[in-house]
C-alpha cells in the first residue's frame, strides 16, 4: 500500500463483523491517488473484496458507511477518475457489484442512499 498517495483513515472501524478480504489489496492498492476515508465504518457486517482497486484517482469517502449488510465487490474498480461519496450509505442491504467499473469519469454521489434492499449491478 502507498505506492502513490494511497491513504487509509480508519476511525472507530470494525465495530461489528468487519471483514476485509484483500487479494492483491494493499500490494496493488493506491498506485494513483486512491484514498479511502472511513469514519465509523463497519458497524454491521461490512465486507469489502478489493482486487486491483483504485489504480487511478479512485476516491471513496465513507461516513457512517455500511451499518447494515453493505457489501462492495470491486474488481479492477476505479481505473479512471471514479469517485464515490457515501454519506450514511448502505444502511440496509445495499450491494454494489462492480466489474471493471468506473474506467472513465464515473461518479456516484450517495447521500442517505440505499436504506432498503437496493442492489446495483454495474
Amino acid at each position: 500500500m502507498g505506492y502513490g498517495n494511497g491513504v487509509m483513515y480508519g476511525y472507530e472501524s470494525g465495530h461489528g463483523n468487519d471483514v476485509m478480504l484483500g487479494s492483491e489489496f494493499g500490494t496493488k492498492f493506491g498506485y494513483g491517488n486512491g484514498v479511502l476515508y472511513g469514519y465509523e465504518s463497519g458497524h454491521g457486517n461490512v465486507v469489502m473484496l478489493g482486487y486491483e482497486f483504485g489504480h487511478g484517482n479512485g476516491v471513496m469517502y465513507d461516513y457512517e458507511f455500511g451499518k447494515g449488510n453493505g457489501v462492495i465487490y470491486g474488481y479492477e474498480f476505479g481505473h479512471g477518475n471514479g469517485v464515490m461519496h457515501g454519506y450514511a450509505f448502505g444502511k440496509g442491504n445495499g450491494v454494489i457489484y462492480g466489474y471493471e467499473s468506473g474506467h472513465g469519469n464515473g461518479v456516484i454521489y450517495g447521500y442517505e442512499f440505499w436504506h432498503g434492499n437496493c442492489v446495483m449491478y454495474g
